[in-house]
């Protein structure tokens, strides 16, 4: 389907429209496991977005979905000894895709609890474990203030993988993504945070 929109817009373009369709189409085919394409549909993104002001505001969504498949690629290189040269490629276009977020939160309010997201995924990957998890926190309030539940899942998953040493904030959070991805049907969402539970020998029975 949104392969279909592309053709769509190569007959009646729309810049907003593009960025998300092929932000959205990147995030899928990292889903799947195709990476190659995934990078490609990302840095058309990111082409696109090149010395222009956010217009629109579903134009983050197109944002969002390139970051997320940046982030997850750099993370992955960083986890592998063999991919220390793609790690570094990976680092320099996740701080692009953090720089398009970072853009539009300047221009719409509703992207306060969408940029910690990311802006604390990257301080973690640089070895600043503290500073992601104030940054969190400040996101964490944004989300409920705007009640962006989907974002504040996503805080409360990064926060109970951060809290490797405190298993009762682990717990809390993981416990609460969990309820929020359930709630909202996000099945990709929900199996992350199982994961987590399982990771840290949480038995989500015991939740009272």
């Amino acid at each position: 389907m949104l392969e279909e929109a592309l053709q769509i817009l190569a007959e009646i373009p729309n810049l907003a429209s593009s960025i998300c369709t092929n932000g959205q189409i990147a995030l899928a085919y990292l889903r799947v496991g195709k990476e190659a394409h995934a990078l490609t549909y990302a840095g058309r993104v990111v082409t696109m977005a090149e010395n222009i002001s956010p217009t629109v505001y579903s134009m983050d969504i197109g944002f969002a979905a390139v970051a997320e498949v940046y982030f997850n690629l750099w993370e992955q290189a960083l986890q592998n000894p063999e991919q220390k040269a793609d790690a570094e490629y990976l680092r320099q276009v996740s701080e692009k895709a953090l720089k398009l977020v970072r853009g539009f939160e300047k221009v719409f309010p509703i992207g306060q609890p969408v940029t910690p997201i990311y802006q604390a995924w990257y301080e973690w990957l640089i070895g600043k474990p503290d500073a992601a998890v104030r940054t969190l926190n400040y996101g964490l309030e944004a989300a409920q203030k705007f009640k962006m539940l989907y974002e504040e899942g996503r805080m409360r998953l990064q926060l109970a993988t951060y809290a490797q040493g405190n298993l009762e904030a682990r717990k809390r959070n993981v416990w609460r993504a969990m309820e929020i991805f359930e709630q909202m049907g996000a099945v990709h969402e929900l199996r992350c945070a199982q994961e987590e539970a399982r990771k840290a020998g949480i038995d989500r029975s015991s939740h009272n």
